[in-house]
């Protein structure tokens, strides 16, 4: 008989710890988080063009949330702007970022951040605003013999086929209006065009001049040259 009530006893338990890891499993969560850079104040003097679409080129993005209630901090890292995020439900800070850019990048820096989020069962994609101290230069390949070179003060940068070769592109450190010699060969003959070039702001070079330019978030201010 007592071993009798032991083994119940045994099997109480394991019944209740089984019950509590079912009872933590329901309390996480999965969400997207994702980032979106927005633009304010498009000059008046920005052509308006119509939208082949640009897909931007993320690397190594590190999203940091922080539990409001607890402090508990947890990092996740991607090479895209976008986190599927398993945790708890409750109330989050989260900060999103890239590490500093150089003059000239393949792929595009940015931070993100929201001092409150809710993450719930079922809750919609959090979307974080941006913003971005690049601006990009895109060359149409089939406007240019070779790839075009970008002098910004004593150097000088080759810029980068994208995926598909629609496109030279240089991501552009420019915090500030920054200053940009754009050297290209058109046609056996060598052309050199003196750029100023501003953040969150997307300069293209088209051939013909009135063809088609698309954008798409996160830089959407379109200049044509």
């Amino acid at each position: 008989m007592q071993k009798l009530l032991v083994l119940v006893a045994v099997l109480s338990v394991m019944v209740s710890c089984n019950r509590d890891k079912d009872d933590h499993k329901a309390d996480l969560v999965q969400i997207i988080v994702t980032s979106k850079v927005s633009f304010n104040n498009e000059p008046d003097w920005v052509l308006k063009v119509q939208n082949p679409v640009w897909n931007h080129v993320y690397d190594s993005t590190e999203l940091l949330i922080t539990n409001t209630s607890t402090n508990i901090q947890t990092k996740f890292f991607t090479k895209t702007n976008s986190f599927a995020v398993t945790t708890s439900a409750g109330t989050y800070n989260m900060y999103m970022s890239t590490k500093d850019p150089r003059a000239v990048e393949s792929f595009i820096h940015f931070s993100a951040n929201t001092p409150s989020a809710v993450i719930s069962s079922g809750g919609p994609t959090i979307t974080l605003t941006a913003d971005s101290k690049q601006a990009l230069l895109l060359v149409t390949k089939a406007a240019v013999d070779a790839a075009p070179t970008l002098t910004i003060g004593t150097k000088t940068y080759t810029m980068y086929l994208q995926t598909g070769g629609v496109y030279y592109y240089a991501y552009v450190y420019a915090p500030s209006q920054t200053a940009v010699k754009l050297n290209m060969v058109i046609a056996t003959k060598a052309s050199s065009r003196d750029l100023l070039l501003q953040q969150q702001k997307r300069y293209v070079v088209t051939n013909p001049v009135n063809g088609n330019v698309t954008s798409t978030d996160p830089i959407t201010t379109v200049v044509q040259i």
